[in-house]
């Protein structure tokens, strides 16, 4: 399996020439909002992964994504194939972009992510108000 790197959150992610991508509206750890219930009319997430050694160019993964949180019903994404890239340094770049995430309450949300159907990796962000963006 795959090793895990990192996962951006941000308002979105527009691929460019060249493999590279664009990340608009960045979130850290935390997201914040004007109050709840609300809605984020956009949300995207990009996770980065190595490959093992055993893991050559051309090796194919199947990835998707659940997202978890307080009042939130569990949104699955569709899973879809990944493949290694040739060296130098192959990165496996799993990007997927939600319109509408509905945030019904404050408190840690999850992303777990699914290899080949297997739970993979968890990651936790929070969901604050921020009466200052009012």
């Amino acid at each position: 399996m795959p090793i895990y790197r990192d996962t951006i959150l941000c308002e979105l992610i527009r691929p460019e020439i060249n493999n590279k991508l664009s990340v608009l509206g960045l979130f850290g750890e935390c997201i914040f909002v004007p109050s709840v219930p609300t809605v984020l009319s956009s949300f995207a997430i990009l996770q980065r992964w190595a490959p093992e050694p055993n893991e050559g160019p051309g090796t194919r993964f199947e990835m998707s994504f659940e997202l978890r949180g307080p009042g939130l019903d569990t949104i699955r994404f569709a899973p879809y194939e990944v493949i290694v890239p040739a060296p130098p340094k192959p990165l496996i770049q799993a990007a997927v972009q939600l319109q509408g995430f509905p945030v019904a309450r404050t408190g840690d949300y999850e992303l777990i992510t699914f290899i080949n159907a297997v739970e993979s990796h968890r990651y936790v962000f929070a969901v604050s108000e921020n009466r200052a963006l009012q």
